[in-house]
């Protein structure tokens, strides 16, 4: 038996992180108001009514203004503390029975606002003001709403776990114009847009935030920030008297149609195959959203186009063996998607591959959440984890059925329920089960998730070569039929103030558990790591704050037989001109295939900057000793990895972004690089109005000698109206000696190339 040697780095981490929790015995003051200013802990509005409407352009001409509520004090709550903001804020609210109204005035230098003509989404590096909104008063989820000085719209959902998800959208009217004393926008909410409670007169939870990018990033709350309160969505103001009507209900149908052509070389792997044009294809879709209630809807989709216009960005795979996350771009996944976020990713919605058809339910009432989804897919993937790789296979057909089940119990709490399953045609299946939650006291917090899994495999019998090994049960990986369960638990127990802030969790994946309808890669694993770290905000002339850290983990498999364990402390410094500096140290030693391999040290730095609106930059550098991870033969290797960015801005219509990403490993004992190459991506966006607008996205893969070429021209009424015209090509380069006759220069192959046209209409009844 091999003793395993003990090292130094947990004693050391937890007598750093016991320093650190000593030093923090006092919670961050807060700096006095001064006498004139007093922060809003909490205020409540009472929202006004009006029976006209208004006309939503930017110009606050309206009748029904003059009656609309104001909510004004607000509070800087970064960098300064629960303090009088330097320029001023206010917000005006009025209601009729189908929408809410909101005016944001933003006093400024007009000539320093930062605003730019983009597509919708894109707005967070521009100043943006807007509202949050928890219409249940869960404090689990909510809507965030916000635009830039043009009125442009960025719109998100806040998710039960503190995270956002950015691919929500939602319809909404906006119009905004910079004015000689700063800027102001206009808003038009309609309530059929919105989950709402089944009750005539309502009460919300809101905040209005307004962030102001200058030399630092300033952020404005009506509702001032406790910072030694860790829920967030706790510390909202209350809107009250708020009476909505029957245009809650809502039937919403979105129709599309598409048509292709697409053209590839017979054979990659001959240059000198020749070149196919397929006919012409067009194709159709339906979809169909009905309001049941305020807090009930209803989804169909047929034959649904579930095409990405924009591709995902390209990713090194060299030296990596699990698969790779892509994040979930389709709309019909939106309603609801702050329901399926889990901590494990039972659920991930990029499984149903290519669904014929497609239903869903969601409704919130009562504190209780709830979305089922079912869906017929026509080529669905599979995820088989292990311990040091995941395999992935395309199968057949398969009906897939999705239920989660959402109950708040206090302010900042919750348990929920969840279940899977996927049913392939011809035998298999995978079901997936189990209970989740968050409870919170003061600045604790415990989170937890459990979940059952029993799958039986179909028998695919040509896959039984590419899937070859068994798993930590003894069980093959191979698709033959067998029958399995497993388990996955994770816990949490995080404590969060002002100026300290740790975090313990505890994962644990038997070696039989899979996830058909989620995103598991890994398993036969338990995993214990601790982080904390101190937060100073001393709010100098040149540094804004700073942040030491430090990590400890290690892992077991489930005989018990050490996996991993690592040491990384850490620090970053926000310093003025909107710029961050880090860097981190790993030191760690891991077992892979049969071997510990000790002595991994790996350095990182990295820096993200924005001196001025039209400029943004950042750099990341890992370097230092790593795992070559080759199966068959393992080593311990120089690691050189970099990446890069920069945006820029021409004007207020023209932004291009530049990204660069490298990765190199040579041998220690040995004159041979074991791979080098790099994803070089660049796209560049040209708005000619905020409806029309023209994105050429370049791409070069150094690894596979391939540059994909996609122009875009977008015509956008509102996130569901939409025109596209565009097209993709893929080019390959060959060297010389594979070219028929040979050269002695590299050419250049087009391997496929696809032009495409997309109407999209949706129409509100």
């Amino acid at each position: 038996m091999t003793r395993l040697r003990t090292t130094p780095y947990p004693i050391l981490a937890l007598t750093l992180a016991l320093v650190l929790a000593a030093t923090t015995s006092r919670a961050e003051s807060t700096p006095p108001a001064g006498a004139d200013f007093v922060p809003q802990f909490l205020p409540t509005l009472a929202a006004g009514r009006t029976e006209t409407g208004i006309h939503v352009d930017g110009v606050l001409d309206d009748a029904a203004w003059r009656t609309a509520a104001k909510a004004r004090g607000f509070a800087e709550t970064n960098p300064g503390n629960q303090t009088r903001p330097p320029v001023d804020s206010e917000v005006w609210i009025t209601h009729d029975d189908d929408n809410l109204y909101v005016a944001l005035i933003a006093q400024d230098d007009p000539k320093q606002v930062r605003a730019s003509v983009c597509d919708r989404d894109q707005i967070f590096q521009d100043d943006y003001f807007g509202l949050m909104l928890d219409p249940y008063g869960d404090r689990t989820s909510g809507y965030e709403l916000f635009v830039n000085p043009l009125g442009i719209q960025g719109d998100l959902r806040m998710l039960a776990d503190g995270n956002e998800d950015s691919s929500f959208d939602m319809l909404w009217e906006s119009r905004g114009q910079i004015t000689d004393s700063g800027y102001q926008v206009e808003i038009a909410i309609p309530f059929s847009s919105l989950r709402l409670p089944e009750r005539p007169v309502q009460e919300w939870r809101v905040n209005f935030w307004r962030d102001r990018q200058r030399n630092v990033r300033n952020q404005y709350a009506w509702a001032a920030m406790n910072r030694d309160n860790p829920c967030f969505m706790c510390q909202w103001g209350t809107l009250t008297d708020l009476h909505v009507g029957s245009a809650s209900r809502s039937i919403e149908v979105i129709g599309s149609v598409i048509g292709t052509q697409v053209g590839s070389m017979t054979d990659t792997s001959d240059p000198g195959s020749a070149f196919e044009n397929d006919d012409p294809n067009g194709d159709a879709s339906l979809s169909l959203k009905y309001g049941v209630s305020s807090s009930t809807f209803a989804e169909l989709t047929v034959n649904p186009d579930f095409s990405q216009v924009e591709s995902d960005a390209g990713q090194i795979d060299v030296n990596r063996t699990f698969a790779l996350f892509f994040p979930e771009r389709r709309p019909f996944f939106q309603e609801g998607a702050d329901l399926y976020g889990t901590w494990i990713d039972a659920v991930y919605t990029r499984s149903i591959n290519d669904p014929s058809v497609a239903a869903k339910i969601t409704r919130q009432q009562d504190g209780i959440s709830g979305v089922y989804t079912v869906a017929r897919d026509e080529n669905s993937p599979v995820i088989i984890p292990t311990e040091e790789r995941s395999e992935f296979a395309l199968l057949g057909k398969s009906t897939s059925n999705i239920l989660r089940l959402r109950r708040s119990i206090r302010e900042d709490a919750y348990v929920g329920a969840l279940v899977t399953d996927r049913r392939l045609d011809g035998g298999g299946s995978g079901t997936v089960g189990g209970l989740d939650g968050r409870l919170r006291r003061g600045r604790l917090s415990l989170e937890f998730q459990g979940l059952l899994s029993r799958t039986e495999e179909p028998t695919v019998a040509e896959l039984d070569e590419d899937l070859e090994g068994l798993d930590g049960d003894g069980h093959t990986l191979a698709l033959d039929g067998e029958q399995l369960g497993g388990h996955a638990v994770y816990t949490s127990l995080e404590y969060g103030s002002s100026r300290y802030d740790a975090d313990f969790d505890y994962w644990a994946y038997s070696p039989s558990f899979r996830a058909d309808n989620g995103f598991v890669t890994r398993n036969d694993y338990r995993e214990f790591n601790f982080w904390n770290g101190l937060t100073f905000r001393p709010n100098q002339t040149w540094l804004v704050s700073w942040s030491p850290s430090v990590a400890i983990g290690r892992v077991f498999d489930y005989d018990d037989q050490f996996q991993d364990e690592w040491f990384r402390p850490g620090a970053w410094l926000h310093t003025r001109g909107q710029t961050e500096i880090g860097g981190q140290f790993l030191g760690s030693r891991e077992r892979f295939g049969r071997d510990i391999i000790p002595g991994i040290r790996i350095w990182s730095a990295w820096v993200d900057t924005r001196p001025i609106g039209a400029l943004g930059f950042g750099a990341n550098m890992n370097v230092g000793r790593g795992i070559y991870r080759d199966f068959d033969a393992p080593e311990l290797a120089d690691q050189r990895n970099f990446s890069a960015y920069a945006e820029t801005k021409v004007g207020r219509h023209v932004t291009t972004e530049l990204n660069w990403n490298y990765q190199r490993m040579n041998a220690r004992d040995r004159d041979e690089t074991l791979f080098a190459g790099y994803i070089l991506r660049s796209r560049t966006a040209v708005n000619f109005t905020q409806q029309w607008f023209l994105r050429v996205i370049v791409q070069w893969n150094d690894f596979s000698q391939r540059l994909d070429i996609e122009p875009l021209l977008t015509y956008r009424i509102n996130p569901f109206t939409v025109f596209y015209l565009g097209s993709t090509s893929r080019l390959q380069q060959y060297e010389g000696h594979e070219l028929d006759p040979p050269t002695t220069s590299d050419d250049w192959r087009q391997t496929s190339r696809q032009f495409f046209a997309k109407l999209q209409y949706q129409f509100r009844l």
